[in-house]
């Protein structure tokens, strides 16, 4: 059984803007350089692993 590769990408806007890259823009820089190694480390392991390693965690969904 092979592990899934995932592919971590952000969405551009018609006008241009990248919510994302904008947000990550005003975050401190180590806040942003530790957010932005998670996701290698999680695109390059697969989410099993990050989920395992507690680098990612699913959201929950249920609302009462």
């Amino acid at each position: 059984m092979g592990m899934e590769k995932i592919s971590f990408e952000t969405y551009k806007r018609p006008n241009d803007h990248d919510e994302f890259l904008e947000w990550l823009e005003t975050l401190p820089k180590k806040d942003s350089a530790k957010l932005l190694r998670t996701i290698e480390e999680t695109e390059k392991n697969g989410l099993l692993i990050a989920q395992r390693l507690k680098w990612v965690k699913k959201l929950d969904t249920h609302v009462d």
